[in-house]
């Protein structure tokens, strides 16, 4: 069984041309998000990417990851705390992100899929 549940709501040839809205919603606590698809491994002007976390239980906070991202041939390693009904702006790369002890993890995300090669694989 999957840890992790996500669905996309705005889909290429939906409504929109090119925002994509998705909720991903983790299955118990202590998990970990989905990896990435492959065109967020490498740097790509212009791709945004934002998430509104809603945390549930115990502190209502989490950890979130950014890893594997090169510019300017230099790694862009980091992690930071997320807290219950914030906003985050998640650049390109592995950033998966996980509830603290008894919190449970979902959040709704968006991002512009103004590249074609940037459509997401669910």
């Amino acid at each position: 069984m999957h840890s992790v549940m996500f669905i996309i709501y705005l889909k290429l040839g939906g409504a929109t041309p090119t925002m994509r809205l998705g909720l991903t919603v983790h299955r118990g606590n202590r998990t970990w998000s989905s990896l990435p698809n492959d065109f967020e491994l490498n740097m790509n002007p212009g791709f945004e990417d934002v998430s509104f976390y809603m945390l549930n239980g115990a502190t209502r906070r989490g950890v979130q990851v950014r890893k594997r991202v090169r510019f300017n041939n230099k790694s862009m390693d980091s992690v930071w705390s997320i807290n219950n009904q914030t906003f985050g702006k998640v650049s390109m790369g592995y950033h998966p992100l996980v509830g603290e002890a008894g919190v449970h993890v979902a959040y709704a995300l968006e991002y512009l899929a103004k590249n074609k090669s940037w459509e997401k694989a669910y």
